[in-house]
């Protein structure tokens, strides 16, 4: 019962959270008005999180962490040549159905891509990495996705969407082809 009320108090939090940055950024917002809106107290509040910035780090980890779940449901469905290409399709497609959550976090979160990358890291391939080797191929096809991405949907690639999918699924492909896992290192 505990967890439960534990569980919807947070929920009210996030949601009023939620409201409230569709007017108005993190920076602007006080803990008073996100405790008036979700209808709890500041003890409430302190007992779910250190501060509104720890709060708005919690809600992008959540973000990703739903994301993340969608992502790992994939591994199981698809073969290792087409999974790179599935989960930037996945992504894209996450990111659609959650645009307007997406885009508060990112205005909001100025950590947001990096959480993301961070995170990201180790779905990008079937195996985890066992050398050093597959580690930087990991973290540098990550890094260079999340900036895609950033770019792609913060409006700075100026680029038309289907043509954005395809032609990072390529590049995907691609480096699921040249995978380091797949190469004797010398």
């Amino acid at each position: 019962m505990e967890d439960m009320r534990f569980q919807r108090t947070e929920q009210l939090i996030m949601d009023a959270t939620k409201s409230l940055l569709e007017k108005k950024g993190i920076d602007e917002i006080k803990i008073t008005e996100i405790c008036s809106r979700a209808s709890i107290s500041r003890n409430a509040f302190y007992g779910h999180y250190c501060d509104k910035y720890d709060l708005i780090e919690k809600m992008t980890m959540s973000f990703i962490s739903t994301l993340k779940e969608d992502l790992l449901a994939i591994h199981g469905e698809v073969g290792e040549s087409d999974l790179n290409k599935r989960t930037i399709e996945c992504i894209i497609s996450y990111f659609e159905r959650n645009n307007d959550m997406l885009t508060l976090l990112v205005k909001n979160d100025s950590l947001f891509w990096h959480r993301f990358q961070e995170n990201m890291a180790s779905l990008l391939f079937v195996k985890a990495p066992k050398n050093s080797l597959q580690r930087v191929f990991a973290e540098f096809c990550s890094g260079g996705m999340c900036v895609c991405l950033e770019s792609y949907y913060s409006g700075r690639a100026k680029i038309d969407h289907d043509e954005f999918v395809a032609n990072l699924s390529y590049i995907a492909r691609m480096a699921s082809e040249n995978n380091p896992a797949k190469i004797d290192k010398k």
